[in-house]
């Protein structure tokens, strides 16, 4: 597990928010039991609410996120590395309309988690690069994020059977930034990439602490997922350029804003959900 991490440094060179200059963004994993008292007292009311059992503990300070999520000269920018696929596909932008009324109904009903559900493979199936092919390549490892990113990939079939893991990762409040939890994993070999399928991307904690735990096994990552805020994206781009990893992602759409929860909102209407929470709205579907 690692002791630390240089969170308060600032970015050295030009304004340009992708420069291989920037400097390690990495937050600080603990095994659980070695975690200080009050984020395992924290992370136990979620342990308790889900009836799972976390292996490890992440943590991401305020600062850390601050410095992830800053805006450059322009918010929209993004690096060659990520692709938003709405940007050359209209039709994506009707499916998220859909998530996004569905997001905020206050009692969705069953035909309304169906359209959410089906929105959301949509948004997969026109995804310009997709996992589809590499499925039978064991030489890649599969990741299903519990709960949205399991469900998905398993309805896609992205899940092959010998070379995946669909592990809980959680964010947990904590002070004024974020644990995430991870379910144990087990024992890996080496693995020439790692494909990750996730709902919806947020502040990219979740995403970089799985990143985090699969280095040890291989350093070129795919990430594909429906949604991410920008602040999202920069925050996946920066920690992996400087970590020296060679990372990909595909979204299906992305848009500017974030609350204090860490969910997509609408920049215009902050009160106004993006998509929403994934997994709530599509797991009783999974039943």
């Amino acid at each position: 597990m690692r002791a630390g991490s240089n969170e308060n440094g600032t970015e050295r060179g030009s304004d340009n928010v992708w420069s291989k200059e920037s400097m390690e963004l990495r937050p600080i994993m603990y095994a659980r039991a070695e975690a200080p008292n009050p984020m395992q007292a924290a992370a136990e009311k979620y342990e308790n609410r889900f009836e799972i059992r976390f292996d490890s503990l992440t943590y991401f300070s305020r600062d850390l996120l601050s410095n992830l999520h800053r805006p450059g000269t322009d918010i929209t920018v993004v690096p060659d590395n990520v692709t938003i696929a709405s940007r050359s596909d209209k039709r994506i932008l009707h499916e998220v309309a859909v998530l996004s009324e569905v997001a905020n109904s206050l009692s969705p009903t069953n035909d309304d988690r169906a359209a959410y559900f089906a929105a959301l493979k949509n948004i997969y199936i026109n995804l310009p690069t997709r996992p589809d092919e590499a499925t039978q390549d064991e030489h890649t490892l599969f990741v299903g994020i519990e709960r949205e990113g399991r469900i998905l990939a398993e309805s896609l079939e992205w899940l092959p059977s010998s070379h995946n893991l669909h592990p809980h990762a959680k964010r947990v409040p904590f002070e004024s930034g974020l644990l995430v939890g991870l379910s144990k994993f087990p024992s890996l070999r080496p693995y020439a990439r790692c494909f990750i399928i996730d709902g919806a991307i947020a502040s990219g904690s979740t995403l970089i602490t799985v990143i985090e735990k699969l280095r040890p096994v291989t350093s070129t990552f795919d990430i594909f997922s429906v949604h991410s805020p920008y602040e999202g994206l920069q925050a996946l781009a920066r920690y992996g350029n400087s970590q020296n990893l060679k990372l990909k992602i595909t979204v299906g759409h992305a848009t500017a804003g974030m609350n204090a929860k860490f969910y997509a909102v609408d920049s215009a209407d902050p009160a106004k959900l993006i998509v929403g929470d994934i997994g709530d709205t599509i797991s009783e579907l999974d039943k």
